[in-house]
């Protein structure tokens, strides 16, 4: 256990370093132009060296670089017009050094018959499927005269998915994937930690930080900080990496009802009859190896509370409703699926209950503090969440989603099946005042909208919708199969209490396919990475380097 303590902390700081470094990186390219150039060469050197040296580096890299990116231009390097991001240079090292990797393969077919590979697994048809329709999407929009810019704007984030291959490869090894779970669970941590020091900065205008913060958060692209109530010295910190926050949520409401489930089962151990030999009989063969590791049961549970308190607190600072709005639904469908699906016990899940509201109650009131502290004095009412919660209309942003959807669905029309291709636009009335400072009739040609499924709808139309449907829907039955099983049964990977955890990571991705009905992901990196992270843990066997079980 002291071992597993000393490896944890080991990565624990180099994680950290790694996260304040970029970061440090990120905000002296901003005051120093000059410095930028080489800020991003140490950057991308670093990441190659790391990533050569062993793949799993990479993988580590690529998942915590979208945490805490947002749209990953952090850093960036401009060359003959076009800008290099780091998230490029991620995805393309990683892509490269598994490649080099497989050189001893001379072709596709030989490459497929290599196991523990992606082409084994369940999942690789439904990808298949997705692909081929993305790439009659990038075809049908050429041939209908789309341009090519437009169509590679549209498609370039797809490309995000050429990334299942390497991350399938690294993490079809458990303990691995016990290494990104931390890596993770550190950069939300980190993600939640900043965007409540950012929303107590703006909310009080402290020492003038938010000038210079605000400037560099915005030319970094990494959020948007806007006010909230003009009556108030109030603003909202949105980022489009708190979408992890969201998936990391459940994630943790997953850990939180495992621990629950262990400390049940820690308490009906004690109460078995021990033979002489002081072994207790009728005890389950297996033990649970996340929640015996060397945190113990209460230090796991004090940890996930901690996490969960801190992630909702920087949600709810968001203001961001989509977000309030997909969780509510989502929370609601996995206590049903508690109870209908996995047959659990209603004192265990009133606990679970009891425990998210608490939870839910306390990141309140640290937002409610945060607005209120009296230093330096705010005025934020406390009234402001009530309001945001329940206003749907009169809002810019609102106000565009709602113009957005009568012309999308009119280009629909047009190829329902097939779609339009990429690089589609449709012009809209916007209420947007970004837009009415170019445009002062408020008419808005975009290929980029809010509305995802409709988006994607308009331009790979319902054969895309529907590969991509399919995909989720092979995740859940698989997920679904894997968690419902008994563990004591041979076809069975998931062990013990620790199939919630999987139930917390299809809830986290049913969470994220919500949002993006209003506010695009599941096109993106950011909700692309969620995709393939889950998609590896309902989906591989057991790892040539490891006996364990998740």
């Amino acid at each position: 256990m002291l071992n597993c303590y000393d490896s944890f902390m080991k990565l624990y700081h180099r994680v950290l370093v790694l996260i304040v470094a970029l970061e440090a990186a990120s905000f002296i390219s901003f005051l120093s132009p000059q410095a930028s150039v080489w800020a991003f060469g140490v950057v991308a050197i670093c990441a190659i060296v790391l990533t050569v040296r062993k793949l799993e580096y990479g993988v580590m890299l690529l998942f915590g670089e979208l945490v805490i990116g947002s749209f990953g231009r952090e850093l960036e390097l401009s060359i003959g017009g076009f800008d290099i991001s780091i998230r490029m240079v991620l995805w393309l090292v990683v892509l490269l050094v598994w490649a080099i990797q497989k050189k001893g393969v001379r072709n596709l077919f030989e490459f497929k018959k290599i196991p523990d590979t992606f082409f084994q697994s369940k999942l690789f048809k439904p990808y298949l499927v997705l692909v081929l329709v993305l790439g009659w999407g990038i075809v049908w929009g050429m041939i209908r005269g789309n341009g090519l810019g437009a169509v590679f704007s549209d498609t370039n984030n797809y490309l995000y998915f050429a990334l299942i291959f390497p991350v399938y490869d690294v993490l079809r090894s458990q303990d691995a994937l016990r290494r990104l779970g931390i890596v993770i669970a550190l950069a939300t941590g980190y993600l939640a930690t900043k965007s409540i020091i950012l929303f107590y900065i703006f909310s009080h205008e402290l020492f003038r930080l938010q000038d210079s913060l605000y400037t560099w958060s915005r030319a970094s692209h990494l959020a948007e900080i806007t006010n909230v109530d003009p009556a108030a010295i109030l603003s909202r910190v949105f980022m489009q990496s708190q979408i992890w926050l969201v998936f990391g949520f459940f994630v943790l409401l997953g850990v939180l009802y495992m621990s629950l489930r262990v400390e049940r089962t820690r308490e009906a151990k004690q109460s078995y009859h021990r033979n002489e030999d002081n072994h207790s009989k009728g005890l389950p063969k297996q033990v649970d190896k996340i929640a015996t590791s060397f945190m113990g049961y209460h230090s796991l549970l004090a940890m996930t509370i901690g996490l969960l308190i801190l992630s909702l607190t920087a949600i709810i600072a968001s203001f961001s409703r989509s977000f309030w709005l997909a969780m509510v639904i989502t929370f609601v469908v996995l206590v049903i699926v508690l109870f209908a699906v996995m047959r659990e016990r209603l004192k265990t899940v009133g606990r679970f209950i009891a425990l998210t509201a608490g939870t839910g109650v306390l990141a309140v009131g640290l937002v409610l503090v945060a607005m209120q502290f009296p230093i330096p004095a705010g005025n934020a009412d406390a009234d402001v969440i009530k309001n945001r919660a329940g206003k749907f209309t009169g809002e810019a942003a609102v106000s565009s989603r709602y113009a957005q959807i009568k012309p999308l669905l009119e280009s629909i029309k047009i190829h329902p099946v097939l779609g339009s291709g990429f690089g589609t636009s449709v012009t809209y009335e916007s209420q947007d005042p970004r837009v009415l400072k170019n445009n002062p009739d408020g008419q808005y040609t975009t290929t980029a909208f809010e509305l995802g499924w409709l988006e994607m709808w308009l331009k790979i139309g319902l054969l895309g919708v529907g590969a991509y449907l399919y995909l989720f829907w092979r995740i859940f039955k698989l997920g679904l199969r894997q968690i419902t099983c008994h563990p004591d049964r041979a076809y069975s990977r998931v062990e013990g209490s620790s199939r919630y955890l999987i139930l917390g990571a299809l809830a986290g991705l049913a969470a994220v396919a919500l949002t993006h009905g209003v506010s695009p992901y599941l096109n993106h990196p950011l909700g692309i990475g969620i995709v393939m992270l889950v998609t590896v843990l309902v989906d591989y066997g057991k790892s040539p380097n490891s006996n364990s079980h998740i």
